[in-house]
């Protein structure tokens, strides 16, 4: 007869693992909100009304992907 084999419990996320989760998702928000705010202050030209309804959607589309977070 084979000896039985047994397998450890799958375990819970430890308090660090959760932690370094954390860190690390709010590291990948920070660069992105920097990168935003990159993109504000330098990238942004709206000389007339095209130009600041096409920054408005780029900005828009920024925001959204910032949501998916």
């Amino acid at each position: 007869m084979l000896p039985e084999v047994t397998f450890p419990p799958l375990q819970q996320p430890t308090d660090r693992g959760r932690s370094l989760l954390s860190t690390i998702v709010l590291l990948q928000l920070s660069v992105e909100l920097d990168e935003l705010l990159d993109w504000l202050l330098t990238d942004v030209v709206a000389d007339d009304v095209t130009a600041a309804e096409t920054a408005l959607r780029q900005l828009d589309d920024k925001c959204d992907k910032l949501g998916n977070h």
